[in-house]
């Protein structure tokens, strides 16, 4: 922080009782600070005795702040871009100059005026490879003196996994018009949020592809779920979970999609697949459910690939025409 004010800071010995022992020596006073406007009196004088105690020590020691930020998600840990942003902070008149680079040496880099106080911000490269980044910086102060700093953050730029397995699942009786939705998460350690998005006219294809519904913390390996509420029947929802990692990178998506249908009774239809060619027969079997799942009554023939229509039996109140093109 900064080191202000006019006061005494005092590690001073105390005198000794007995005038034939020595005076005890003086403490030892360590001052760690980011920017120093301090004017007081700082003494670490010996104490009195028969002779006078040692005096003891101070130390300052001047930190400077320097921190490196991603330049999207100001993520001062992790990034997935090679340019960070760099801010070096409580700066004071005392500091003039500046320089930054990736050599703990400081090799190759050249001081740059400081043109903004309390803050200077600037952008920094890093070099390729991915993993931990530290960039070292110097200040130098108007008495010709020099302050080291340093910070870290770290380079990732691969995708995580996408999730292993993706399910929905319509709900039953009053809860019909929803869908559950089950992931399990990839075992990538830097993994953060789960992102769910939807669409009605196909599979999106990132993030930004449809209507968000979902964005929470995932933890490596674990299974999420949710469910969409308020659905409308008859409609095919189509779905993507996109995994993200700390450093904002997103993984491929894992899709599914689902046709909401009312919760009966209505047809069930399987198709021969041994026979899909328009004008020749083929086996159709419509079967007719109930509300829980019952079967009511089923119809089994050998059509040929055209309009089948099928009147409803007993209990049954939908129809289902099967055109040429439907398979």
């Amino acid at each position: 922080g900064i080191l202000e004010g006019t006061g005494a800071i005092k590690a001073n010995g105390g005198n000794s009782a007995d005038y034939r022992a020595g005076g005890p020596g003086g403490g030892r006073i360590a001052l760690y600070y980011t920017s120093k406007t301090y004017s007081g009196t700082i003494t670490v004088n010996g104490g009195s005795g028969s002779a006078a105690g040692q005096v003891g020590t101070i130390y300052y020691k001047d930190l400077g702040a320097m921190v490196l930020r991603d330049t999207t998600t100001n993520s001062f840990t992790h990034t997935n871009a090679r340019v960070v942003n760099v801010s070096i902070g409580l700066l004071t008149t005392d500091h003039l100059q500046y320089m930054l680079s990736e050599n703990s040496d400081l090799t190759g880099a050249s001081y740059v005026d400081i043109t903004a106080r309390p803050t200077q911000t600037t952008t920094f490269t890093l070099t390729e490879t991915d993993g931990l980044k530290t960039v070292y910086g110097r200040l130098l102060k108007s008495d010709t003196t020099t302050v080291d700093l340093s910070a870290t953050i770290t380079l990732d730029t691969t995708a995580p996994s996408a999730a292993s397995t993706f399910t929905l699942e319509q709900l039953t009786g009053s809860l019909a018009n929803r869908i559950k939705l089950t992931w399990l998460n990839p075992s990538n350690s830097d993994l953060d949020t789960a992102v769910i998005v939807f669409k009605t006219t196909g599979a999106p294809t990132s993030v930004t592809d449809g209507t968000e519904i979902y964005n929470a913390s995932a933890a490596p390996g674990a299974s999420g779920t949710y469910t969409h509420l308020g659905l409308t029947y008859y409609t095919t929802y189509y779905y993507a979970v996109f995994m993200k990692d700390l450093a904002g990178n997103y993984s491929a998506a894992k899709t599914g999609y689902l046709k909401l249908m009312p919760p009966g009774p209505y047809f069930a239809i399987a198709v021969d697949s041994t026979n899909k060619v328009a004008g020749a027969a083929f086996n159709i079997t419509i079967t007719a459910k109930d509300g829980t799942g019952a079967t009511l009554t089923t119809y089994s023939d050998s059509v040929e690939l055209s309009a089948v229509y099928i009147s409803p039996s007993s209990g049954v109140t939908a129809l289902t025409t099967v055109t040429t093109g439907v398979f």
